[in-house]
């Protein structure tokens, strides 16, 4: 569960992000499909940087690897959430997603 505040911030809940755990054998794109097929729209997390086709072209970050970023990267995805939500938009997310983490 994300912190609701820390000393110099509150969470505004923008975006709720769960990461895949390492035990989960399917990435995060599997998991957008199933919640595609549930009517549950999702983003993966952003790419990182070091494999993004500019920063390659480039020659940037060359033979650089950073586990943590790939991970999170193939493991992490959004769903929705904020303020605008209705109780029942929140509970078919929930009951969606829950139904998903039971599958993978």
């Amino acid at each position: 569960m994300p912190i609701p505040e820390t000393d110099y911030a509150d969470n505004i809940y923008w975006v709720y992000g769960i990461v895949l755990d390492r035990q989960i054998h399917v990435d995060n794109r599997t998991v957008q499909k199933l919640l595609a097929d549930e009517g549950i729209g999702s983003r993966t997390f952003f790419w990182c940087m070091h494999e993004q086709p500019v920063c390659q072209r480039e020659g940037l970050f060359e033979n650089e690897t950073y586990p943590n970023a790939e991970y999170l990267a193939r493991k992490g995805l959004y769903i929705p959430s904020g303020l605008v939500l209705t109780i029942e938009q929140m509970e078919r997310v929930v009951t969606g997603a829950r139904k998903i983490m039971m599958q993978v």
